[in-house]
């Protein structure tokens, strides 16, 4: 299932130890369809690449080592991650190192906040029309009831992996309350939850959930919504119920 339009979340490492500086660049992209992983040294970014990152922003001045070091040291684990620098300092053999570790982009403190989602937008390689604000989607899950055994459960929004989480969780006890003999679930998904960080795996979590709170089979799920038109067949095989919900709903 693909589509020409990508609907995506990035995910960007931000190695900074200045709390207040770490909080402006959080608030100020997160705020789209961004989802920030801070760390306050190289040490525990080393182990965050372990996973691919669509961005890493870096400090310069941090304990433990500096944001220059971490990316000669690791530069292997890092291999094409574009990279902004941002520093207090504007000395010039910073500038002529930074180019000559091919930074991406290089961004004086204080910066304004436009300042640094131009230059987001320029390493991901993007148009600013691609980053959705958060705020215009707010996440819900409800339900119509089709009868006593049957529901159709409706996503909205984008959201993050804990609040989903949460949210899912009060919300089947819930469900549960009202009926705990429901045998078939119609799950309507709208394309914005595409925007939401790992949303096939929570929707392949939510699945999860309804098979053992519902005690149900697979083929007991129907799946409608943009949100299946706009996933990949590469992204659905990586899954473990999804896969075999959609091969019910389309055999």
């Amino acid at each position: 299932m693909q589509t020409s339009k990508i609907f995506r979340s990035y995910r960007i490492l931000l190695l900074e130890d200045d709390p207040n500086s770490a909080d402006i660049v959080t608030r100020s992209l997160e705020k789209y369809n961004i989802q920030i992983d801070h760390v306050i040294n190289a040490r525990l970014a080393i182990n965050k690449l372990k996973v691919p990152y669509d961005l890493i922003i870096s400090d310069v001045m941090m304990p433990v080592m500096d944001g220059f070091s971490f990316i000669e040291k690791y530069k292997e684990e890092i291999q094409s991650t574009p990279i902004i620098i941002i520093t207090a300092l504007h000395e010039k053999e910073d500038i002529l190192k930074a180019a000559a570790l091919r930074i991406t982009h290089y961004l004086i403190k204080p910066f304004e906040q436009s300042k640094l989602i131009g230059k987001v937008v320029e390493a991901l390689g993007i148009k600013e029309s691609d980053l959705i604000q958060k705020k215009d989607f707010p996440f819900s899950i409800s339900h119509d009831v089709i009868n006593e055994s049957s529901i159709k459960l409706i996503i909205k929004g984008i959201t993050n992996s804990s609040q989903f989480k949460n949210i899912l969780t009060n919300y089947i006890t819930e469900l549960k309350s009202y009926s705990s003999n429901i045998k078939d679930f119609t799950i309507f998904i709208n394309s914005e939850f595409n925007y939401t960080q790992n949303a096939i795996e929570l929707i392949d979590h939510l699945l999860q959930v309804l098979i053992e709170e519902f005690k149900m089979k697979e083929n007991r799920i129907i799946l409608k919504g943009d949100f299946f038109t706009k996933i990949t067949e590469d992204e659905i095989m990586r899954t473990k119920n999804l896969k075999l919900a959609i091969s019910q709903t389309n055999p």
